[in-house]
């Protein structure tokens, strides 16, 4: 049970970072402050989100986008949180 907390942990982290992130440079390229293709498709969900809410608005969809986007990535980082506690 130690495994998964810890694993938890690790990619709770990762999940925030990721949104952190995400959401910057999803704003700096909506606000056509610079345009990097490999950030958009590295951040692609937040990007896209970004960008429809930037041409329609912010309303309710983008933020259960944000929120699905959010407990997907989640779920894509909890086997990487085990992967690095079983190399530990």
């Amino acid at each position: 049970m130690r495994l998964k907390s810890k694993s938890f942990k690790i990619a709770l982290i990762l999940t925030l970072s990721y949104f952190a992130l995400g959401n910057l440079f999803g704003y700096l390229m909506a606000d056509s402050s610079f345009h990097n293709n490999m950030l958009f498709f590295g951040f692609f969900p937040y990007s896209f989100i970004w960008f429809a809410s930037e041409m329609e608005g912010w309303d309710y969809y983008s933020a259960i986008f944000e929120l699905v986007t959010f407990i997907v990535s989640f779920f894509i980082f909890y086997p990487i949180g085990l992967l690095f506690l079983k190399k530990k």
